[in-house]
């Protein structure tokens, strides 16, 4: 299967990066129905549901 991924640089506020730390750090401890074990795959999912958003309306909910 081919790797469908490209990568990209974000940069955030230092505020807002704590915040996702602390959702990460939450997941890890508390479990989550999508648990994620780091800042970088948190993004990913929620820019995934984004797009998914566009694509299917509605989706973005998960």
């Amino acid at each position: 299967m081919p790797d469908n991924t490209r990568e990209l640089h974000v940069r955030l506020d230092a505020g807002v990066l704590k915040e996702l730390e602390y959702i990460v750090q939450l997941h890890q401890e508390s479990g989550a129905p999508n648990p994620m074990g780091s800042v970088d795959e948190l993004v990913t999912f929620v820019l995934g549901c984004v797009a998914d958003g566009s694509r299917r309306p509605g989706s973005w909910e998960r």
